[in-house]
């Protein structure tokens, strides 16, 4: 084995040693007692979460995710005091509940638990043809997760417990043409009927928003931004579609891409950057960026990459491509 290889699997060997009895770990504190630069430590793990050998945390702590193993998901939680107040409510409800109905639930907690994923895992179910969403609680077994969720989509009518029936179909109001004599259930659901009304109406306006809004913002930034102009224009000419934009802003757009390869159609991480030259630092941001979306990197920019850089691209050749715009 060549020397270098040796040095990179040991180095390798060290990170994983050190996230093992440390848990959950920032690249900075992985570099400084592996004793290499951030850079290259951040470098290493973008390597081993492709490999499959760490996890990579969607929660930031400052700009940086975590990194760990299999079997510390759960020490993520000693993190949660970085989420903001909305993410901390939908945790808290979520781990109180295990379960969540999605359309029954406020949109901002919605939009919360979209955002928390190390922590809500979605789950889909359909009845009655239609698709419904639940959520659930990351460290909930899926055999538990799914026993809970039949029971909401079918709840058990036992004739000799009619009280746990109302309290399990209270949001289904159709459910009880036997029960007509006492009066007394049926302000209830009057009651709790505009919650659930509410509930419904709110999700049927709030879900379109984010492509309504993805779309406006595509046409006005077309307009506004000269650099979002020549971005387009280099990928019509390379035939690149966009799937998704992900960011843009006046010097930087990022992007879900796809391009015809020989080996047929690839998705890529798209990052332009309208600058002359790009540092190391940068790109080790397009890899990390595009590994945290399962997918290798394409950096696009009008200037050149400085020399250090240069040699970082070639390592990292298989993961992160370079085009010049013109």
């Amino acid at each position: 084995m060549p020397a270098d290889m040796y040095t990179m699997n040991r180095t390798k060997d060290l990170i994983i040693s050190f996230i093992k009895a440390r848990g959950p770990s920032l690249p900075v504190h992985i570099a400084r007692d592996v004793k290499i630069s951030p850079l290259f430590a951040s470098a290493f793990l973008s390597e081993l979460y492709g490999e499959g050998k760490v996890k990579m945390s969607t929660l930031k702590i400052g700009s940086s995710s975590l990194y760990y193993l299999t079997d510390q998901e759960s020490q993520i939680e000693n993190f949660i005091n970085h989420m903001n107040t909305r993410e901390k409510e939908a945790h808290a409800y979520l781990k109180q509940y295990k379960i969540l109905d999605d359309e029954k639930l406020e949109p901002v907690i919605r939009v919360a638990l979209r955002a928390i994923k190390d922590f809500a895992i979605p789950v889909k179910f359909t009845q009655n043809n239609q698709p419904r969403l639940f959520w659930r609680y990351f460290l909930i077994p899926e055999d538990e997760a799914q026993k809970l969720i039949a029971t909401k989509l079918e709840p058990p009518q036992n004739k000799d417990a009619p009280s746990t029936v109302q309290l399990v179909t209270s949001p289904e109001i159709k459910t009880s043409p036997s029960v007509s004599a006492p009066e007394t259930p049926r302000p209830k659901r009057k009651v709790h009927t505009p919650k659930p009304s509410a509930q419904t109406s709110i999700p049927e306006i709030t879900l379109p928003l984010p492509e309504a809004i993805t779309k406006t913002q595509e046409k006005q930034t077309k307009t506004q931004f000269p650099f979002t102009k020549l971005v387009n224009e280099h990928l019509i000419k390379r035939e690149i579609h966009v799937i998704k934009i992900r960011e843009e802003t006046k010097k930087e757009l990022s992007a879900h891409v796809s391009l015809t390869t020989t080996l047929g159609q690839q998705d890529f991480f798209l990052i332009a950057k309208d600058k002359k030259r790009l540092k190391t630092e940068e790109l080790i941001d397009a890899l990390q960026k595009a590994h945290a979306e399962k997918m290798p990197a394409l950096l696009l920019a009008p200037g050149d990459i400085e020399k250090k850089a240069q040699l970082f691209l070639n390592e990292w050749s298989a993961l992160l491509k370079f085009e010049k715009l013109t």
